[in-house]
């Protein structure tokens, strides 16, 4: 016959080991849970946090560009940049006035903190987005209260730069005159220039070169009046690039390297035909080549 007695007292001293095993367990056990559930939460939070810091300054350097007065709008840009993040992250978001940065890219501190140059055209927006004591309060956590973690502060910062479009494809708003590098270069920026100046240029040698700057041949070797008021209005053409590329002056068979020199003929002064095109055109942003002349030509 079977000590039930005995069996009863057992089953009691195994009820008791495993609440002593549970109340050991409880503490770590709630530690992880508290890793898991805050540290994710935490994880999604500073991606969203991020990804807005980066989507709002790659819509408030647009607004650097300069208008037709070489004006850069700062107020605006403030004013898209903290837009953007209340769209995505609630109206009672605060972004702080020295939290954004507004400046010209300094390329000698890409690979520690960005140092901005503040002359000249401006060309770099950065943002710092932040959840801690000076803007927006820390964020409050979930089961790591229970270990006296009651918050986390968290910062996302981001940067981008306007930069200077390099690669020329089709359509790309291109007008073909050629202005010489040294007139260009010495306007100060802002400086409202008529493309009909009668303003000679001369050569290396001081030489004077007989008539104006006029139309340059993007494409063909001869364009016509019409080739011309086709790309004033609607900008550079394939066959253009076609043109370039067959004949060996351009590296590329789909686009133009706006960098890369290249040797163009073309005609001084502009031909009636192509004035009214021009006209036209006023008040447009056209992206325009500059030349220089040297001792063979």
């Amino acid at each position: 016959m079977r000590n039930f007695k005995n069996l009863s007292k057992k089953s009691r001293y195994r009820r008791g080991s495993v609440a002593v095993l549970f109340a050991l367990l409880i503490i770590p056990l709630l530690g992880l849970i508290a890793f898991v559930v805050d540290y994710g939460y935490l994880i999604a939070t500073r991606v969203d946090l991020q990804r807005t810091a980066d989507h709002a300054v790659l819509a408030a350097v647009q607004d650097l560009a300069p208008d037709t007065y070489g004006v850069q709008d700062l107020a605006l840009v403030r004013s898209t940049l903290r837009q953007y993040v209340q769209d995505n992250l609630g109206d009672n978001f605060v972004v702080r006035d020295e939290d954004i940065a507004i400046g010209r890219y300094n390329p000698n501190t890409i690979y520690s903190n960005l140092d901005l140059y503040r002359d000249g055209v401006l060309d770099t927006v950065g943002v710092t987005l932040r959840y801690d004591d000076s803007a927006n309060h820390s964020i409050a956590l979930f089961f790591a209260r229970v270990l006296g973690i009651n918050q986390k502060d968290m910062t996302a910062t981001a940067y981008s730069v306007l930069q200077k479009a390099r690669y020329l494809k089709e359509g790309s708003d291109i007008l073909p005159i050629a202005i010489p590098t040294s007139v260009w270069n010495n306007n100060q920026s802002g400086t409202v220039w008529s493309i009909y100046g009668t303003g000679k240029i001369e050569d290396v040698n001081g030489h004077q070169i007989p008539g104006n700057w006029g139309t340059i041949d993007i494409g063909a070797e001869s364009n016509g009046a019409n080739e011309l008021v086709d790309q004033i209005y609607n900008g550079l053409r394939q066959i253009d690039v076609d043109s370039l590329y067959s004949a060996g002056k351009s590296d590329w068979p789909d686009k133009i390297d706006s960098e890369q020199h290249m040797w163009l003929s073309g005609d001084t002064g502009i031909s009636s035909g192509i004035k009214t095109s021009i006209i036209n055109s006023h008040g447009q942003t056209k992206l325009v080549p500059l030349f220089d002349v040297h001792n063979d030509l």
